[in-house]
């Protein structure tokens, strides 16, 4: 049985159609990217799977008891939890549940009451809701995290990190991403990696990271101009069978153009249009216009082009004996550089050494 399944739904903000009746389903077990140009309706269709958002038509089905858990695109709130209390949060659904358990095996229960205490015990036993704090220690000791430290006191890169573990902690059924790739550093991402390789759910992710997509995902959904199109396989198998999906609609489309502009030559004509045996002509040369009027333009390719101002020089910047910290303790010592007109340097390191310190 599917994990989810999408009938025929529909979902617009205002006169922007960003589903137009898609069907799609989610088996277990698969690691389905989703791509698509932003503000395609990506985002939006994951809020749809979390309930966030409601369909403006259609329906979402969901099996019984599904787990899900969702790293978003924003990063966390840096606020006064530490570390630990916020990857707990992740376990907040299991926490519910033992509240609910603890509370009705205080009462007289009924044949009805003994079953729902029954089916309680069995979902806290499969989403392992009696060991939450070796849960939170885990994934707390897998992803290196500082746990008692405050989230308003990490960079953006460790309180990404922190969401990763957040969503992690409970072993979803169904796990969604939103550019997980975001603000990770290099080793993180490999751990990432792997971690969902190995993972035993389903996992539903955006991501822009071509390389990431094609080492995960064992399928590829396109979201384009409000409708869904999959395609089974690597990034790779994607990326042609779209290119051949693009040809054959601009051919079909280039022939239905050329039909149309025959028959809008024809109905010109005038006197011979409004014959009685010419109706039907008309009617189908109204239908075309109907079906061309409604036809989505696929967005052109972005061209960008900078203006060079004139150059006053090959050196772009000289600093010499940078030293730079917080709270007395440096992030940045005797650091010295030399940038030349038309160098290209990438600054790596893991997170939270003061990469982003250092381009302020």
């Amino acid at each position: 049985m599917s994990l989810v399944r999408f009938e025929q739904v529909s979902l617009e903000f205002g006169d922007v159609p960003l589903l137009s009746g898609v069907d799609f389903s989610l088996e277990p077990q698969e690691r389905v990217c989703l791509v698509g140009r932003n503000g395609a309706g990506k985002s939006s269709m994951l809020k749809l799977i979390t309930g966030a958002l409601e369909p403006d038509q259609g329906d979402i089905i969901f099996q019984k008891h599904l787990r899900i858990a969702q790293l978003a695109q924003e990063l966390p709130a840096d606020n006064s939890l530490t570390v630990r209390q916020t990857v707990l949060e992740g376990m907040s659904e299991q926490q519910q549940m033992l509240v609910d358990y603890e509370q009705l095996s205080g009462q007289q229960l009924d044949t009805a009451g003994m079953r729902q205490l029954e089916d309680l015990q069995k979902q806290i036993d499969a989403s392992g809701g009696w060991k939450i704090d070796q849960r939170v220690d885990a994934i707390i000791s897998q992803l290196e995290l500082p746990a008692e430290k405050l989230m308003s006191t990490l960079s953006g890169g460790w309180r990404r990190r922190v969401s990763l573990g957040q969503a992690l902690v409970s072993q979803p059924d169904l796990l969604l991403l939103d550019e997980p790739t975001n603000h990770l550093d290099i080793s993180t991402i490999e751990w990432l990696e792997h971690r969902i390789k190995g993972y035993r759910g389903a996992v539903l992710f955006i991501s822009h990271d071509r390389a990431f997509v094609q080492r995960l995902a064992t399928r590829v959904v396109e979201l384009d101009r409000g409708n869904l199109s999959s395609w089974p396989g690597s990034y790779q198998q994607f990326i042609r069978g779209r290119e051949q999906k693009q040809l054959e609609e601009e051919r079909a489309n280039a022939a239905f153009d050329k039909k149309l502009a025959e028959e809008e030559a024809w109905i010109r004509q005038g006197i011979k249009a409004r014959r009685t045996r010419n109706e039907g002509r008309v009617r189908a040369l109204k239908a075309m216009r109907a079906e061309r009027a409604k036809r989505l333009a696929r967005q052109g390719e972005a061209r960008i082009q900078i203006s060079e101002a004139e150059q006053s020089g090959r050196k772009v910047i000289q600093a010499r004996n940078l030293t730079h910290g917080f709270g007395g303790a440096p992030l940045i010592r005797n650091f010295s550089i030399k940038i030349m007109r038309g160098d290209r340097i990438g600054l790596i390191g893991n997170n939270g050494v003061g990469k982003s310190t250092l381009l302020r």
